[in-house]
């Protein structure tokens, strides 16, 4: 059951890359809110800024990247004032995170039982039942034969199994939030599905709340409740996942749509794209970050917009977002003649 008061309140995140003088923001301020019980999604590009503003919650940031700015609110302790030994206490079992590469987070010289028994040992459990306790997790997470798997290595197993194993080792000290940092990634949709599943009924056992990172519309509209969606490290808009797919009102988040295959209507014609790429940390544009690929952009998109309120839970960072919502949404590209408003 979601509940009012929030689990997890990230307020205005900032993350940079560089030194002290030669600073670049990579995540400019981000805002999320996850309740209990509650999945957020986290939509956008490959370099939107996703899973940097994952790695701050986590505070798992490389040596080059550093948070300058914003609160990180686990029911009401700030993660980023803790000391980085108060910080391990709590990762695994108050807040666990499930990366999109299994063989580049386990540790390929330990097996998969001593690796589950690490996160296993977080919460207080007597000795002689943690491999009972780890065989039961793997179990859970619909591996077969989890007596004889238990004693093997990350290589000889599949990569849905791998991920089934990272999934079994978030949710081992029950956490209070899961990040799904895009898991499953590279693996075929029957199996994609078999892991979304089966993560979303072990978080549902304990009530836990989970922010799911992904580029997957598809993922989005089956699994989550609200969207965020991201574009060159902010939030460009926020909404319930029924507003969102009725009413995208950011022309990111239509272009988003647009170029996804929908069964629900008619075809009207190819798919389209978004054209160019997202702005470089170092060539971000001025005003809004995202005029330069607009098909709607106007003069004032030279001042960047703010995240406004357009709708009862719905919020949009741009200057035309009630008359973006308000357009019908197709599978065509958005006329340029749109550009000729004020």
């Amino acid at each position: 059951m979601v509940t009012d008061t929030p689990l997890l309140r990230v307020e205005g995140l900032r993350t940079a890359l560089g030194s002290d003088g030669n600073n670049f923001d990579v995540v400019t301020g981000v805002d999320l809110e996850l309740r209990e019980g509650e999945t957020v999604a986290l939509v956008g590009e490959s370099g939107s800024g996703k899973s940097v503003t994952a790695l701050s919650i986590a505070r798992l940031l490389g040596p080059r990247l550093r948070t300058v700015a914003g609160k990180v609110l686990l029911n009401g302790k700030d993660l980023l004032s803790l000391s980085e030994k108060g910080m391990r206490q709590l990762r695994g079992r108050d807040i666990a995170v499930v990366f999109q590469e299994p063989m580049t987070s386990l540790n390929p010289v330990l097996r998969i039982g001593t690796q589950l028994a690490e996160s296993i040992r977080r919460n207080p459990v007597a000795a002689s039942s943690v491999r009972d306790r780890a065989i039961a997790l793997l179990k859970s997470v619909g591996i077969t034969n989890p007596e004889s798997r238990i004693d093997m290595y990350p290589h000889q197993l599949s990569g849905g199994m791998r991920q089934r194993v990272m999934v079994a080792i978030a949710v081992a000290a029950r956490p209070r939030v899961l990040i799904a940092d895009e898991p499953t990634t590279a693996l075929d949709v029957t199996t994609q599905a078999q892991i979304l599943d089966l993560m979303q009924a072990r978080m549902a056992e304990f009530g836990a709340a989970t922010l799911l990172i992904t580029h997957d519309m598809g993922v989005v509209a089956r699994y989550a409740q609200k969207v965020n969606v991201m574009y060159s490290g902010g939030i460009v808009e926020r909404s319930d996942v029924h507003s969102l797919f009725a009413k995208p009102a950011h022309p990111y988040t239509r272009g988003l749509l647009n170029s996804m295959p929908r069964l629900d209507r008619p075809r009207m014609g190819r798919l389209s794209a978004i054209e160019g790429l997202p702005p470089s940390v170092l060539t971000r544009p001025k005003g809004c970050p995202f005029q330069p690929r607009c098909a709607f952009r106007i003069d004032k998109c030279s001042q960047k917009p703010p995240l406004e309120s357009i709708a009862a839970g719905h919020e949009a960072a741009c200057w035309r977002a009630r008359e973006i919502a308000s357009l019908p949404l197709d599978d065509q590209a958005d006329a340029p003649a749109m550009r000729s408003g004020s």
